[in-house]
């Protein structure tokens, strides 16, 4: 096989390898892309890139609706884990603690001199109702830690 340097200048820069008498040389040199490959490359890249802006077109104009449903139906799913705790008991099963239902009220004398009389009576009503006290004691304490100026 004779040497790539003796059969080709160095210096050459274009060969036209395909029709060299060596076939060695023909297959060691690149030889120049053919029109007709690069027009298919092409092709198929103008083909790839107008199937991305329909499907675009598609996802952002003619679905968008459907999409945005259905994003926010993903978004505003609720779970409710109810725990399943019982009560604590102690080495001779005396019970230490108790599950029951705690509530925090919090009075704000000045939120409830701003507020009218009927949201105060509703708020009071509720209050009767799930913590179980008297209206008259949760008036009580309104009253101790302040009051309603008329």
């Amino acid at each position: 096989m004779p040497d790539i340097r003796s059969v080709i200048d160095p210096e050459e820069v274009l060969a036209d390898v395909t029709s060299h008498p060596h076939q060695a040389v023909y297959d060691r040199v690149e030889a120049p892309i053919r029109n007709l490959s690069l027009r298919l490359f092409l092709f198929g890249a103008l083909l790839l890139l107008v199937a991305f802006g329909v499907r675009a077109y598609t996802l952002t104009v003619l679905q968008q609706a459907s999409l945005i449903e259905a994003a926010t139906q993903a978004k505003e799913r609720a779970f409710i884990i109810s725990p399943n705790r019982g009560a604590i008991l102690d080495v001779r099963g005396n019970i230490l603690v108790r599950n029951e239902p705690a509530f925090a009220a919090i009075f704000d004398p000045l939120a409830a001199n701003a507020a009218p009389q009927e949201d105060i009576e509703a708020v009071l009503n509720l209050l009767t109702q799930k913590t179980l006290t008297a209206r008259g004691e949760l008036e009580e304490r309104i009253a101790r830690h302040g009051s309603r100026s008329d």
